[in-house]
């Protein structure tokens, strides 16, 4: 949604969702308004027989991730601190692996792997551990050595979980997972932390397979100080205690879809609307503190166009809830 100073109006552009206010408050849709209609497009790994790799042929020079590794599920947990401007990120990816390899090939840019290991979920393997680490900074890829080589029966199919220890750091490019800063009216400093994944740009964030056909879903978890609330795709599941004082805010498992779709919002002086008797409850709009007056026409037509888009499509709304965001940089 776009406004215009020649034409004094609104103008709602889908599927990506921008909102500015005269006083330069900009509404994205950073929850993931794409997912609006998502269709499982998932990549068949076995479509047209198995390809089987020799580790000898692996091309550093590639663009393109391997057609036999293939994840199913990401759990993902992050512990972000602004005022050192740190992440720190244990994930655990189930994959398919459907080539024999001494290799794993995986989207990691900015960010610094210290431990990783491959577990067979049939429990008949003993665990693989990573021996050695390579960057490639031009195709953002990281490969993993195995201490011991993967060997796998004709057509036979390997299930694991691919667990790994990472650090990075919070972004000021817009891109991948960043931080803005800004005062109130009263001078006091407020953090957000925000995503932006599109098109390439989940690899700045976590290790991934960050290419839109390898779709997966994604559980996540955000290890966050006392004042700080969250949001992302899907509704907050639980609110627990962590082992550092801080409240481990985790969230319900998504659909299975890319990861340039994922996304979560962090914020100290975040308000909410939404849940007017004339609206549709599962959108909401966020911004800061004292800007909420500017948010009634952008909930008014976000309400309104999400309900035409499912009649028009005859097919309803993929998640159970949408939320806009008022990022002040995008102002």
């Amino acid at each position: 949604m776009l406004y215009s100073e020649k034409h004094g109006r609104f103008y709602y552009c889908f599927p990506i969702t921008i909102v500015t206010f005269a006083s330069c408050v900009v509404l994205t849709s950073i929850i993931c308004i794409s997912l609006l209609f998502v269709e499982d497009y998932s990549l068949n790994p076995w479509a047209g027989g198995v390809t089987y790799y020799d580790p000898e042929e692996l091309d550093r020079s590639e663009w393109r991730l391997p057609n036999w590794i293939i994840p199913e599920r990401y759990n993902i947990t992050l512990e972000p601190v602004f005022s050192s401007r740190k992440i720190w990120g244990h994930e655990e990816i189930i994959l398919y692996i459907n080539a024999s390899t001494s290799e794993l090939v995986i989207h990691c840019s900015s960010i610094d792997v210290y431990n990783a290991t491959l577990i067979d979920m049939n429990e008949k393997l003993p665990p693989f551990e990573i021996t050695k680490k390579s960057y490639v900074s031009r195709s953002g890829m990281l490969f993993l050595t195995l201490n011991t080589p993967l060997r796998l029966k004709k057509r036979a199919t390997f299930h694991g979980k691919l667990i790994i220890h990472f650090s990075g750091e919070l972004r000021s490019d817009l891109r991948g997972f960043y931080i803005h800063s800004y005062h109130d009216t009263k001078g006091a400093t407020h953090y957000m932390g925000v995503t932006q994944f599109e098109p390439i740009d989940a690899r700045l964030a976590f290790p991934c397979f960050d290419e839109p056909a390898l779709k997966a879903t994604f559980s996540l978890s955000l290890i966050l100080e006392g004042r700080y609330i969250a949001l992302s795709n899907m509704p907050v599941q639980s609110i627990g205690a962590s082992h550092n004082g801080k409240e481990i805010w985790s969230f319900k498992e998504t659909p299975k879809m890319s990861t340039y779709l994922l996304a979560w919002v962090i914020g100290d002086d975040l308000e909410k609307t939404n849940n007017s008797a004339t609206r549709d409850s599962r959108v909401s709009i966020w911004t800061r503190s004292g800007h909420r007056r500017e948010t009634e026409y952008a909930l008014e037509i976000a309400s309104k166009t999400l309900n035409w888009y499912e009649e028009y499509l005859n097919k309803p709304y993929t998640l159970e809830k949408l939320d806009l965001v008022a990022i002040p940089d995008f102002s």
